[in-house]
């Protein structure tokens, strides 16, 4: 495989075969990795605390669960989104991780990527929208995780009427892609540890 001449260094291209392939930054995502999991961490520790104070539990096996659960959520996540990778040939679109796998799309199938700025529960956070003609998206690809130039040369080779970031609401965002969401994983994870905590506290007590 060789490199295009003045590609960036998470894009990848075959002369031979006229295919790209598309990776997320490794560094990039690495510090919004970071940032997402300190705020976090600290309301662990003090619903831990809380939780465990207010029902009277004790140290013990029991209260590393949780941990672990937030643990392997975050590093389930984090593996997925950067080692997504988006193969463009002349005929599909070939989106792969870790942790999905291999999907193979027609390209014909393929609309565009979108260029949107989504607001959740007061957060803005700036995503690439690989989708359907249908709507529904294909791949997601954070800002936080995929440097400008990347996205900007798959938006080229894809197609799109987005010259910037459109800011639209999470709502609006969801109804405009479905399947593009994480939240819903979210509020599976929030509720797991809550149970966990609640639950490991009141054995722990008996």
């Amino acid at each position: 495989m060789t490199r295009s001449k003045g590609s960036s260094p998470n894009v990848s291209a075959t002369v031979a075969d006229n295919q790209m392939t598309f990776h997320a930054e490794w560094k990039k995502a690495a510090r919004a990795t970071v940032a997402r999991a300190t705020p976090v961490a600290i309301l662990f520790a003090v619903g831990q605390w809380w939780i465990g104070s207010t029902l009277g539990g004790r140290d013990g096996p029991l209260a590393l669960v949780p941990l672990v659960i937030v643990t392997i959520g975050f590093v389930t996540d984090y593996l997925d989104r950067v080692t997504t990778a988006i193969e463009v040939t002349a005929h599909d679109i070939v989106v792969s991780s870790i942790v999905r796998g291999r999907r193979v799309y027609p390209r014909r199938d393929i609309s565009g990527l979108a260029l949107r700025r989504v607001t959740r529960y007061a957060r803005a956070q700036s995503i690439g929208v690989v989708h359907r003609i249908d709507g529904r998206a294909v791949a997601t690809l954070p800002e936080a995780f995929w440097s400008i130039p990347s996205l900007r040369r798959l938006q080229a080779m894809l197609g799109s009427r987005d010259v910037d970031f459109k800011d639209v609401s999470s709502t609006a965002y969801d109804a405009e892609f479905p399947g593009a969401s994480r939240a819903a994983w979210g509020w599976v994870l929030a509720i797991a540890v809550g149970v966990s905590i609640i639950v490991g506290a009141t054995i722990q007590n008996r």
